[in-house]
C-alpha cells in the first residue's frame, strides 16, 4: 500500500513532474513544493528537500516550505478582519 501527504498528494494531481514546476496547497496549513529534478540539493534554512513524483520511476527531488497555519491565518483574515470579502475571492488563492 502506498500513501501520500496532503501537499505531495495536491502536487501528484497537478501533475507536478518536470524540474522548476511549483504548487502550493492551502488547507489549515499552506504548503509550497518546487519540483528541482534528480539532483539532491539543499537550501536555505526553512526549506526541506523531498522525495517528488516521478512519471519515469527513478528519485527525484522537491524543495518543501511550510506554513503550519497559513491557511487558518488566510481564513482569519477574511472573517475577522474582513480584507477577503467572499468565498470566490478566497477560492482563486487555491
Amino acid at each position: 500500500m502506498r500513501y501520500c501527504g496532503r501537499p505531495a498528494g495536491g502536487a501528484l494531481r497537478a501533475a507536478l513532474l518536470a524540474a522548476g514546476e511549483a504548487k502550493n496547497t492551502y488547507g489549515t496549513g499552506c504548503f509550497l513544493l518546487e519540483h528541482i529534478g534528480t539532483e539532491l540539493r539543499a537550501r536555505s534554512i526553512g526549506w526541506i528537500t523531498t522525495l517528488a513524483a516521478s512519471a519515469n520511476r527513478r528519485l527525484e527531488y522537491a524543495f518543501e516550505g511550510s506554513v503550519f497555519i497559513g491557511g487558518a491565518v488566510v481564513q482569519w483574515l477574511r472573517d475577522n478582519l474582513k480584507l477577503i470579502a467572499h468565498r470566490p475571492k478566497w477560492s482563486s488563492w487555491r
